[in-house]
């Protein structure tokens, strides 16, 4: 127990709490600038979110203003359908209007019969004329005004008209190029399906290939009428569309047409109104309670109008007995009224006027509205596409690329919008303030016209001055200016009312004028949605046409190849013919022959049983010469049965020949012709070889002939068995070159090809000469048959030769051009090697830029963060050291930049020079050992630097999150990159001033955690050079692969030409 309380107290002395302490410290240090940098990423997510929050608000608001703005469109679509329907009501209006106008010519006319105006006064006279004048012509400048809008609309109908037929030429033309597009297909198809015959055919030769070809021609044919039906039916449809087409067309003249009918109508009826304004100078009386509902314009009539006096016999009196100075003062009076008539007129027509370009101004506010609001709206179906998308998305791009907000187009595009609103909004507040201005101008005018219309009521209320008798001669004058006075107040009643017609007739045409630009405008948008479709139908049509002529060419050649097969095959099958009478003939002799041997054998054996005891002859017995006669026929069996078995073998290698060639033979109406002759000489052969059965001689020629057949006929088998299994790999070759050639889609590798094809094209083919045809009168000498032969191979011989000679130029012109090409390459090679050079030179010089930029904004944002976190508080204390230390050596150092200023305690200069040193040298160590420390610490959090590529990226690798919940986030080190303009990872990518790029694969894989070991930049160069080796390789072999297939074409058709006399036919 003693031992065991002594160890204790030994334990408990050895603690020691100091370094304890210092550890717990450190820790504590450690927790705090953890603690202070879990702040720091916080607060700038907490920012982040507040943005993107704001951005959302914003983008809803903008959202919420648009469809306001549309729903504000649609009701004003609804307005504008009502004010159409309100137009057509007015023309009703218009005819009712246009009768009652002419009931007032006539009371008019009544008026003119009655009132004389040659009893006024020549001054009331022209002013009166004036004012109609006046009225007159406001009258004609909106008829004119009427007759240009008339004249502009008509115009606009005949572009509308030009602009359909322009589409209806377009669409007939695409309907043309469809169906030559869809004939040109047919054929393609319909040539490909027979080289695919001919090539599958080839390859196995059977006895029923006649009935196979019999079957694939039925099938043809039943494919053709299908085809044909097809057609057909595809013909019918197009007529009912063309006939729809025209039916719409139709409609749309008819329409035009009555649109110009109203127009017409319209001018008539303003042509009419202007003829009755020029002819109704007077009008009928108008009654109190028609003055008191109708609409004024402008101020309201000066009571004396209103009160309608008849004169009284008392007032004559009056007036009778008044002195001359009160008739002429009533005189004047009557005058000034007429004046304040005149000016009341001018200021309703100013009214009209101003009432007139208010509506145009409305007018083309609402146009620009529309077309306000078509922009808004197809700029809200983007931003609604683009936020699906990035809901969609939603995730980090790119291989640990750490991306918090929207990508550099939404960005800009909502700044725009943003933009767009604010001027909204000001010039929203701008026309608000506009109208407050009008409302506050029209109130004052109002108020101004009450004071006017009160002063002229007190006039008119005045006490009269006291009315005296007078002369007989201002009486008359009185009561003369008192009927004008009632007939300028009739008038000016006419004048008004005709004024109020006029304004219904304005808002009518306005409102049609309206309409028919509502129409154009929304022809327009089909005329222009129209041009678009028919822009991308001709786009698509002449992609269509290139790949067509492409096919095309490919079609012709394949045909020209095709011809040649097919006269070759004509010419083998007419020396198959020959060879054929020939083994005829050779059979019938063969067969005489035997009949002649059995009969001399028979007349042998029956002399041999008669005369088997006859003497010698000569010394010979006669069974001597029976067994050499045995001998000599036994030796000419053994020779005929060879002969038959070498015909017999010749005979089913010339029926494979024939079977494989037959299949591919499709002429066979154009040799029925040459069939019949060449029976008709088979059968006149025949004969001529009965008659000459007897020419041994010429038998055994034959049969050497044969032999030599049979060898050549064996060795053309063989080489056809080698031809054909060349053909199937050539086609499978083919197959593989047009899958990759639809996949080659770069220009390079298509001028590429387009070249080569020139120049294999470019290479001149003569065609094949024609096998001279076989007449009875060469058949009758058969010598003369072989000299005639000679020289068809002769010349085809010397065809096959110059065709070699251009193809050995072609193939030196494709050498050099290949040659050139490789130098090219082999430039832009190295041109892309120094381009690659000075790009990473480049993102080096970038790299060193960013770090250091990127450590001072890391240090700037770490100081910040201690200086004002008070729990790190020996850092912070450290740092505000380091700080007043560089206050007081910039002190310091601006005492000693300037010496003319007065220092305050006497120094040398070397004093000076000590002091500020020694001051540099403990300042710059203490900010070096605290910087350290700091970056010690961010670099712990932010990563290492693994490597940066051709484009400036930096390519970083921290350590894992051990405290993460997911497996590969806390197994695996974090890897990411920052672009070129990037400072840190908190920055997003969008703020960097530099292009959109794309990472190298190499460098993708290694973020992916796909590779271990960071690439090299050699590494990448060297996969770039070996991609662009592997191009080059395939264009070549491209090239390559093409002249060979048209070399060994080119060897098949001289081949074929070489060997066209010696293929037998049965």
């Amino acid at each position: 127990m003693q031992t065991g309380v002594m160890g204790e107290e030994q334990e408990v002395v050895e603690v020691n709490y100091e370094e304890q302490y210092r550890i717990l410290s450190e820790e504590n240090k450690k927790l705090s600038i953890d603690i202070a940098s879990l702040q720091l990423s916080n607060r700038s997510l907490v920012n982040q979110n507040r943005d993107e929050k704001k951005k959302v608000m914003d983008c809803r608001l903008q959202i919420s203003d648009l469809e306001s703005r549309l729903r504000t469109l649609d009701s004003i679509k609804t307005e504008l359908a009502e004010s159409q329907t309100q137009a057509e009501r007015l023309r009703q209006s218009l005819d009712a209007n246009e009768t009652k106008l002419a009931a007032t010519e006539r009371r008019a006319t009544e008026a003119e019969s009655l009132v004389k105006v040659s009893s006024l006064s020549v001054p009331f006279r022209s002013d009166f004329l004036q004012v109609k004048d006046s009225i007159i012509e406001k009258q004609r400048k909106f008829s004119k005004e009427l007759e240009g809008k008339v004249q502009n609309l008509s115009e606009e109908v005949e572009g509308l008209k030009s602009k359909c037929g322009k589409l209806e030429v377009n669409l007939s033309e695409a309907l043309d190029r469809a169906d030559e597009c869809d004939r040109l297909r047919e054929n393609v198809a319909a040539k490909t399906a027979l080289l695919d015959k001919i090539a599958e055919s080839s390859g196995a030769v059977s006895e029923s290939g006649l009935a196979a070809a019999n079957q694939y021609f039925k099938e043809q044919e039943a494919k053709l009428g299908e085809q044909l039906a097809e057609m057909k039916q595809t013909k019918s449809e197009l007529e009912k569309r063309i006939k729809e087409l025209t039916d719409e067309r139709d409609s749309l003249q008819e329409k035009v047409e009555k649109q110009d009918e109203d127009i017409e109508s319209l001018k008539g009826r303003c042509a009419n109104l202007e003829a009755s304004v020029k002819e109704s100078k007077h009008s009928d009386k108008r009654t109190k309670g028609d003055m008191a509902n109708n609409r004024l314009i402008g101020p309201s009539l000066p009571p004396w109008i209103l009160e309608e006096k008849k004169p009284d016999p008392s007032e004559i009196e009056k007036l009778n007995n008044a002195d001359p100075a009160t008739l002429r003062a009533r005189v004047l009076d009557l005058e000034g009224k007429v004046h304040e008539l005149n000016q009341l007129l001018t200021y309703r027509e100013d009214v009209i006027l101003r009432i007139y370009q208010e509506i145009q101004k409305k007018a083309s506010r609402l146009e620009a509205a529309e077309v306000e609001r078509s922009s808004l709206s197809a700029q809200v179906s983007i931003l609604k596409r683009e936020l699906a998308t990035l809901r969609e998305d939603g995730g980090p791009r790119g291989g640990g690329r750490r991306y918090d907000g929207y990508p550099p187009e939404i960005e800009i595009e909502i700044e725009r919008l943003r933009g767009k609103r604010d001027r909204e909004y000001q010039r929203r507040k701008r026309a608000e303030a506009e109208m407050d201005e009008m409302e506050v101008e029209l109130n004052e005018v109002k108020e101004k016209m009450k004071k006017v219309e009160e002063e002229l009521a007190e006039i008119a209320n005045a006490p009269k001055p006291v009315i005296h008798s007078g002369d007989p001669a201002d009486k008359a004058r009185i009561t003369e200016l008192q009927t004008a006075v009632n007939q300028l107040r009739l008038d000016n009643e006419a004048k008004r009312s005709e004024l109020f017609d006029l304004r219904s007739r304005f808002d009518e045409k306005s409102a049609q004028l309206e309409s028919f630009s509502s129409e154009i405008k929304t022809k327009e948008r089909q005329v222009s949605d129209l041009t678009a479709e028919l822009t991308t139908k001709t786009t698509q049509l002449e992609q269509a046409n290139k790949e067509l002529e492409a096919v095309r060419l490919r079609v012709v050649r394949g045909g020209v190849e095709t011809e040649r097969w097919q006269t070759d095959l004509n010419s083998v099958r007419t020396t198959n013919r020959f060879l054929a009478q020939q083994t005829n003939e050779l059979r019938l002799r063969l067969t005489t022959t035997e009949a002649q041997l059995s009969d001399a054998q028979k007349r042998i054996v029956s002399l041999l049983k008669s005369g088997g005891d006859a003497p010698l002859c000569n010394g010979v017995a006669e069974d001597d010469k029976v067994l050499a006669k045995d001998k000599e026929i036994a030796e000419l069996r053994s020779k005929v049965a060879d002969i038959e078995s070498q015909l017999a073998e010749a005979k089913d290698s010339v029926a494979d020949l024939d079977a494989a060639k037959s299949e591919i033979n499709e002429l066979r109406a154009k040799c029925a012709t040459l069939a019949n002759e060449l029976e008709s000489e088979k059968h006149r052969v025949n004969a001529e070889a009965i008659q000459n059965s007897d020419d041994t001689l010429r038998i055994t020629q034959l049969l050497s002939d044969l032999k030599k057949e049979h060898q050549s006929s064996t060795a053309c088998a063989e080489r056809c068995t080698e031809l054909t299994k060349q053909l199937t790999e050539l086609e499978s070759t083919l197959v593989e070159t047009r899958e990759r050639l639809n996949e080659a889609t770069s220009e390079n590798r298509r001028a590429d090809l387009e070249q080569a094809a020139a120049q294999a094209a470019g290479a001149p083919t003569s065609p094949p000469a024609k096998r001279v045809r076989r007449t009875r009168s060469s058949n009758a000498n058969a010598s003369a048959a072989t000299p005639q032969e000679c020289l068809a191979c002769t010349e085809l011989k010397r065809q096959v030769q110059a065709l070699e000679t251009d193809l050995a130029d072609a193939n030196a012109k494709i050498s050099s051009s290949v040659a050139e090409l490789n130098d090219l390459r082999a430039r832009l090679s190295e041109v892309g090697e120094e381009s690659c050079r000075l790009r990473q030179e480049i993102s080096s010089l970038h790299g060193d830029l960013a770090a250091s930029a990127s450590g001072l904004k890391k240090l700037r944002h770490a100081a910040r963060a201690y200086l004002t976190d008070n729990s790190s508080s020996a850092v912070a204390e450290q740092l505000r050291q380091l700080l007043a230390a560089s206050r007081c050596l910039s002190c310091c150092l601006t005492a000693y930049s300037h010496p003319i200023r007065p220092i305050s305690f006497a120094l040398t200069g070397a004093q000076r020079f000590v002091h500020v040193s020694s001051m540099r040298l403990g300042f710059w160590s203490a900010l070096r050992s605290s910087f350290s420390s700091l970056i010690r610490l961010i670099a712990a959090e932010e990563g290492r630097l693994v490597g940066t590529d051709a484009a400036g990226n930096r390519y970083f690798e921290a350590e894992p999150d051990r405290d993460s919940e997911v497996p590969h986030r806390a197994s695996r080190p974090k890897r990411f990159f920052l672009a070129p303009g990037q400072k840190s990872v908190e920055d997003p990518w969008i703020q960097s001033n530099t292009e959109l790029f794309s990472l190298p694969s190499e460098w993708d894989a290694w973020l992916r955690h796909r590779r271990a070991d960071p690439p090299t930049q050699e590494e990448i160069e060297r996969n770039a050079k070996a991609a662009q080796m592997r191009a080059i390789k395939g264009r070549e072999f491209e090239a390559c692969l093409s002249i060979s297939i048209l070399n060994f074409l080119l060897h098949l058709t001289q081949y074929c030409w070489s060997t066209d006399s010696q293929f037998p036919h049965y």
